[in-house]
C-alpha cells in the first residue's frame, strides 16, 4: 500500500471518529489488511438493537483504493453536522 493511500485511510478514520464524537451517529471503521479491504458502517442517531448500522461501504468491505476511499468519504460527509 502506498503512502498516499495510507494517509487517505487515516483521514477517513479521523472523519469516522469525529462523527462519533460530535454527533449522535455511531460510526464503525474496520480494516481487513489481509485481504486489503475496509468497511464503514453508520447507525443513524446511535446504535441499538432496534436501530442497527447501515453499511456505507459494500457489505463485506471495499477494496482499499483511492477511488473507494473517496466514495466512502463523500457518503460519510452527509453525517457531518458541524
Amino acid at each position: 500500500m502506498n503512502k498516499t493511500v495510507i494517509k487517505e485511510l487515516q483521514k477517513l478514520m479521523a472523519l469516522c471518529m469525529e462523527i462519533n464524537e460530535k454527533t449522535e451517529h455511531d460510526v464503525s471503521f474496520e480494516i481487513y489488511g489481509f485481504v486489503k479491504c475496509f468497511e464503514v458502517r453508520v447507525a443513524e442517531n446511535g446504535w441499538s438493537q432496534t436501530n442497527p448500522s447501515i453499511f456505507i461501504t459494500d457489505i463485506g468491505g471495499e477494496k482499499i483504493t483511492l477511488p473507494n476511499i473517496n466514495k466512502c468519504r463523500q457518503k460519510l460527509l452527509k453525517y457531518k453536522e458541524w
